[in-house]
């Protein structure tokens, strides 16, 4: 039996098992290695994004590093238990980013949990 206190850390949580059983969230996990290959390396960040230019966004991590990855066409984004377009992130998001890193080096997003919006002109 788990038990989550209430805070970020059960929100994390929730939000990680939201992912893997979201709608559509475990066939679309299920072609990432078509995608990288089975020894691509996945990776799971919390943070805040800094920056967007395109399709790479920034994040700066809860473990205080600044890493950058790439949005692909298979990129899932989930708000409030929704599906979102990937052009609803924002600058200043906290997000869960489940991510795998190619042979090259590089970055590449399959999965976006927003945890908290960054606020708008007319408000959160």
């Amino acid at each position: 039996m788990i038990v989550l206190k209430s805070g970020f850390g059960a929100k994390l949580a929730l939000g990680v098992l939201g992912l893997m059983l979201g709608v559509g969230g475990v066939a679309a996990g299920a072609n990432w290695h078509a995608h990288f290959g089975q020894q691509a390396n996945r990776r799971l960040f919390v943070g805040r994004i800094t920056a967007i230019n395109g399709t790479t966004i920034t994040l700066f991590t809860r473990s205080r590093r600044t890493v950058k990855m790439v949005l692909i066409k298979h990129t899932q984004v989930r708000y409030h238990k929704q599906n979102v377009h990937p052009a609803n992130l924002r600058v200043g998001d906290i997000v869960l980013v489940h991510a795998v890193r190619a042979k090259t080096g590089t970055l590449y997003v399959l999965y976006v949990l927003i945890i908290k919006a960054a606020p708008t002109a007319q408000g959160p």
